[in-house]
């Protein structure tokens, strides 16, 4: 890009007409202002376009040889274009675009060359010598989640019994998922501590599913504990910049792809020797907001 078309490229502002700034819903429409806040270099076009681009970036890894091949692709799912001439001495042009209530909600990437999902307004030029992106934010209205009642027993080989108890599996993001732990340890064994990991799983169109750790924590580390019976109450925290678990299809006439995000945790007993710990992994649903439907023998007035 030469040198006048990257000074002109610097001198474009945007202005959403929103009062959340550059974060939308799906179902609503994006509306705002173009300004070039050059006069010198505002002669210097008279085609511009304005688009509206959704797009998955995602990388595949191939064996050669002894090399592996890294592609990064880019695969727009989502465009609107604007055409607009603009007027000698124009400095202000207006755009709206409408987000369809199909579209994916933006996901960000869990990890290096992870997969992830953006959206941003482009301004270029007919040449496409000037160009320049936005980014906005895009989240799916609120859904109505159900959640249940989980309890959950597993036995090891030294007859070390584990149940788990969950009142209501659906939780919220920035807020406490308690639950039960009860150990039955008829052959005192000792027990060292119980560890819980909260995993996402998440799958963006064509690409393989991806497993990611959210956290992991000891609930409770003990001394060499060989009691016979152990019971107690926990809670994790469900942490913000998370999505909500969800599952649906972008449409598209040479593609469809699934869209989905779970969650589950997993809880491990640690005990002395080889291959003798016993666990298990429990489904969870989280959601962004607290208007949902609990199940009808979730008590509301439990605590941990």
């Amino acid at each position: 890009m030469g040198s006048n078309y990257s000074l002109l490229a610097s001198n474009i502002s945007i202005e959403f007409l929103n009062e959340n700034s550059n974060i939308y819903e799906t179902g609503q429409n994006i509306h705002g202002f173009i300004e070039f806040n050059d006069d010198n270099n505002n002669n210097q076009i008279e085609h511009i376009i304005i688009e509206l681009i959704g797009e998955l970036v995602y990388t595949n890894y191939r064996r050669k040889g002894r090399s592996t091949l890294v592609t990064t692709h880019q695969v727009p799912f989502f465009i609107q274009i604007i055409n607009l001439n603009m007027k000698k001495q124009e400095k202000k042009l207006t755009f709206n675009f409408y987000l369809n209530d199909y579209l994916p909600s933006s996901f960000e990437q869990n990890h290096f060359q992870g997969s992830y999902i953006h959206y941003f307004i482009r301004i270029r030029s007919l040449d496409n010598q000037l160009k320049k992106d936005f980014p906005i934010i895009i989240k799916r209205p609120l859904e109505i989640l159900q959640g249940k009642f989980l309890e959950i027993e597993n036995k090891n080989l030294d007859n070390i019994q584990l149940k788990f108890l969950l009142k209501n599996n659906l939780t919220f993001i920035g807020q406490h998922l308690p639950f039960q732990i009860d150990l039955h340890n008829p052959n005192h064994r000792t027990i060292h501590r119980i560890s819980v990991t909260l995993i996402q799983l998440r799958k963006l169109g064509p690409i393989k599913e991806e497993r990611t750790i959210i956290l992991k924590e000891n609930l409770i580390n003990f001394n060499k504990f060989q009691d016979e019976h152990y019971s107690q109450h926990f809670q994790i925290h469900i942490p913000y910049g998370i999505n909500s678990s969800c599952s649906y299809f972008i449409p598209n006439k040479s593609f469809q792809w699934l869209i989905f995000v779970q969650y589950e945790i997993y809880i491990k007993v640690h005990i002395r020797g080889i291959n003798k710990n016993t666990s298990f992994t429990i489904p969870i649903v989280i959601n962004h907001e607290t208007d949902v439907t609990l199940p009808s023998n979730y008590d509301s007035q439990s605590t941990v």
